[in-house]
């Protein structure tokens, strides 16, 4: 399994570290444009890495999509949805500062395909519970 989240969870630190400095104390509040550089050099070091989390994503769905068909349930299809949320939150941070209506839409598929996403594998795992499956220990 890739790690698809460190690429994503690293520049969503950045955005919310940068959006929560302080502009009125200490440093920020002689040189109020300093809180404004700090935000952008977090955007132009968050989105290369974003797009690092991006191939990795794309990457993880090929081989699962290739796979699919022959896939038993397992506890570890969970491991699928939770590191996405940190693509998810990334995007919709980026969105929010550049700001860009595209990629708020894709966010918003995002976050219905992850959550049908989700209930699936819920689901799936409901069901190995019902039929007491070896995969659950």
């Amino acid at each position: 399994m890739l790690a698809v989240g460190p690429p994503c969870f690293a520049p969503l630190a950045f955005l919310k570290l940068a959006a929560g400095v302080p502009i009125g104390y200490g440093y920020f509040e002689k040189h109020a444009l300093g809180a404004e550089i700090v935000q952008t050099i977090a955007l132009t070091f968050a989105m290369p890495m974003f797009g690092l989390g991006c191939v990795f994503l794309t990457v993880a769905v090929c081989a699962i999509l290739q796979k699919a068909r022959s896939m038993s349930f397992h506890l570890t299809w969970y491991g699928i949805v939770f590191p996405n949320v940190g693509v998810l939150s990334v995007l919709s941070l980026i969105a929010k500062q550049i700001p860009s209506d595209p990629l708020i839409w894709v966010f918003t598929a995002g976050t219905g395909i992850l959550v049908t996403l989700w209930l699936f594998i819920t689901c799936s795992h409901l069901q190995a519970i019902w039929k007491h499956s070896e995969y659950l220990w």
